[in-house]
């Protein structure tokens, strides 16, 4: 993930090759993208928008400041403080909330 300031707000950015996907996977991209624009919930990040040009896709994302869920379950600089069970289980939730 790369991150950029436009107009005073930091994004995140994730390129995906285009090139190494197949044209189903590309269609079920295109389908998860118009899924997850329309997802609106404060335990997950926004996408703000993407671009498909030149066999890439570039999504931005809303930054999460505090890292993401990856680096703060796995990450080995926060295995000192490790969330609780509660509130993975209460993440969990949220996020399954957000899908529904």
């Amino acid at each position: 993930m790369k991150y950029l300031s436009m107009y005073s707000q930091l994004l995140a950015i994730k390129r995906i090759d285009l090139v190494d996907l197949s044209l189903s996977e590309q269609d079920e991209l295109m389908y998860m993208l118009w899924n997850f624009s329309r997802l609106k919930h404060p335990n997950i990040c926004a996408l703000v928008g993407y671009c498909v040009e030149f066999g890439h896709c570039a999504l931005l994302f809303e930054y999460a400041e505090n890292g993401s869920l990856d680096d703060i379950l796995f990450s080995s600089a926060t295995r000192s403080r490790a969330l609780s069970w509660k509130a993975r289980m209460k993440i969990a939730l949220g996020v399954a909330y957000a899908l529904e």
